[in-house]
């Protein structure tokens, strides 16, 4: 399942090779309707092409670029709006999965700590015992610009110390965590590095 802020498809590329199924939620309609446009390969959807084809330059297993985003398009069973602040999802929309991948969202929807770890539960939520969560996120990040006059947006600044607590408060254990410094100055993101953790939620949990 991804649990990803806006209508991104990056992420999917890879998971799509491993996961015959994927559940994909946002939280706007708008989302969910530029994530159709491409879904359907209709006119005007966003270009995804440039990561589909860094792919498969990268992995080098002669798939084409088309074929990568073919590839998530039949594994997508269901797209759903879920506000991740009021709760998790019911069972008739959305079965525990075997993954949940979650890239920048968290701290985008967060106001507080307190908050960024009720969300962080309401996400694990959705996860099989014995399943998986991914997490990439900015650290010791406050703020982005984006939009047409690059309007500054809040994001929920956290370090590696309290991600890895609320992951673990969470009922998960860390299988990897790894911490990159910034390699680009620029004043669109104030982050100073970024986090790749994935955690195991506990059978017995």
């Amino acid at each position: 399942m991804d649990v990803t802020s806006g209508s991104a498809v990056y992420q999917l590329l890879s998971a799509a090779k491993t996961f015959k199924e994927i559940y994909v939620s946002e939280f706007t309609d708008g989302a969910i309707k530029e994530f159709h446009k491409w879904l359907n390969k209709e006119h005007g959807a966003h270009d995804w092409s440039y990561p589909a084809k860094f792919l498969a330059e990268l992995e080098d297993k002669g798939d084409t670029w088309e074929e990568n985003e073919d590839n998530v398009r039949r594994a997508i069973k269901k797209v759903v709006k879920w506000d991740i602040c009021g709760g998790p999802l019911q069972p008739h929309e959305v079965p525990q999965v075997d993954c949940v991948i979650s890239f920048w969202v968290l701290q985008k929807i967060s106001k507080t700590k307190e908050e960024f770890k009720n969300n962080l539960k309401n996400v694990v939520s959705q996860i099989k015992k014995g399943g998986w969560l991914i997490i990439f996120t900015a650290l010791n990040m406050s703020y982005y610009r984006f939009g047409k006059n690059m309007d500054k947006h809040f994001f929920l600044a956290i370090d590696g110390n309290f991600l890895r607590a609320a992951v673990i408060d969470a009922g998960l254990v860390i299988a990897k965590f790894e911490i990159l410094p910034r390699s680009k100055v620029s004043d669109v993101l104030d982050h100073d590095s970024v986090a790749f953790l994935l955690a195991n939620k506990k059978l017995g949990g």
